[in-house]
C-alpha cells in the first residue's frame, strides 16, 4: 500500500521541474524579443535552474 505522503513527496521534484522549465521559457521568449544576440535555450533552462533568473 502506498502512503500519500509517499506520493505527495514525489510530486514536489516534478512540480520544481515545471516551474524551472516555465521560468526558462519565459525567459527564453523575453530575449528572443528585446536582445540582439540571445542566449541559447540550454543556457536559460542552466541559470534558471541555479536561480540566476
Amino acid at each position: 500500500m502506498v502512503d500519500i505522503g509517499d506520493i505527495g513527496k514525489e510530486l514536489v521534484p516534478l512540480k520544481r521541474a515545471r516551474t524551472i522549465i516555465k521560468l526558462a521559457r519565459r525567459e527564453f521568449e523575453w530575449q528572443l524579443d528585446n536582445m540582439e544576440h540571445p542566449e541559447d535555450w540550454e543556457t536559460c533552462l542552466r541559470n534558471a535552474a541555479s536561480g540566476n533568473v
